[in-house]
């Protein structure tokens, strides 16, 4: 996969640490986390009010059968598409002798397990280890790894988020309760946002000010279970909330629950695999 000029000599870049500062934003993400799920637990309490759920599995029963094999198919676009998070970190620390089949391996086996845990930053570069130490790369390459993955991915959320608030905000507005305008500049902000670290990271290394660590990211719960669906019910939900529950369901199965046990299997496979190899 051909990359632009200096992207090999790319490092993760981290925030300057002093001492005590890991304990005190691990607090704060504690704390914030909790409010958040406080939050969701809160509107999905409200907003699950008078449904009838014999409804919901009514209208689970009556999808169309082709409309779950596009959502399949689909399915496996998307964690296909995230396998090429790995191979573009494998490139941009420059372990190109690593194969794609690997990386797939390990981000088919570390995405859907560490979201499922609701343990991205414990689980994740645990899995990745276990994959790519067998191939050679120590824990600081791993670490690398995690890090350019997960920034791929969150530049990937926030350059959605920009879009969708941008050329739809009034739609956003029935969650965040703003004014279209105001979404819309929000939205601008967000991708200026973006595209301003996407310059400062093709700056010569002498103009930025950066540090080696292991590197780590918000920590969802699982599968983003409470927010997500507050989120969806709230925005979607209308009068009619049966449909959107069955739909979400749906997707909890189809998007995190398949891949979780799929995902399970495979690793556990490849452990036990190994582990016979290295018998005598």
């Amino acid at each position: 996969m051909p990359l632009p000029d200096g992207t090999e000599t790319l490092e993760a870049i981290v925030v300057q640490k002093t001492p005590g500062s890991g304990a005190r934003l691990r607090s704060c993400g504690v704390v914030v986390g909790v409010a958040i799920a406080a939050t969701a637990v809160f509107a999905l309490t409200h907003v699950l009010k008078n449904v009838d759920y014999n409804e919901v599995f009514a209208v689970v029963r009556r999808t169309n059968t082709g409309f779950i094999a596009l959502a399949l198919a689909l399915v496996a676009i998307s964690y296909g598409s995230l396998t090429l998070y790995d191979l573009l970190a494998l490139r941009t620390i420059g372990r190109k002798d690593v194969p794609y089949k690997i990386a797939a391996l390990a981000s088919f086996t570390s995405y859907p397990i560490a979201h499922g845990a609701g343990a991205v930053a414990l689980v994740s570069p645990i899995i990745r280890y276990r994959i790519y130490a067998y191939h050679g790369l120590g824990a600081f390459e791993v670490a690398n790894i995690c890090f350019l993955t997960g920034l791929t991915f969150w530049l990937g959320n926030l350059t959605a988020l920009g879009l969708s608030l941008f050329c739809e905000p009034g739609a956003i507005s029935l969650v965040d309760q703003l004014p279209p305008w105001l979404n819309r500049l929000l939205a601008l902000a967000l991708l200026l946002g973006v595209v301003a670290f996407l310059v400062w990271t093709w700056l010569p290394p002498d103009c930025r000010l950066h540090r080696r660590d292991i590197a780590g990211f918000c920590e969802p719960c699982a599968g983003g279970i409470g927010v997500f669906d507050a989120v969806i019910l709230i925005g979607l939900g209308g009068e009619e909330r049966e449909p959107v529950i069955a739909a979400l369901l749906m997707f909890r199965f189809l998007y995190h629950l398949l891949p979780f046990v799929m995902a399970l299997g495979l690793f556990a496979g490849v452990e036990g695999w190994r582990s016979l190899r290295a018998k005598p």
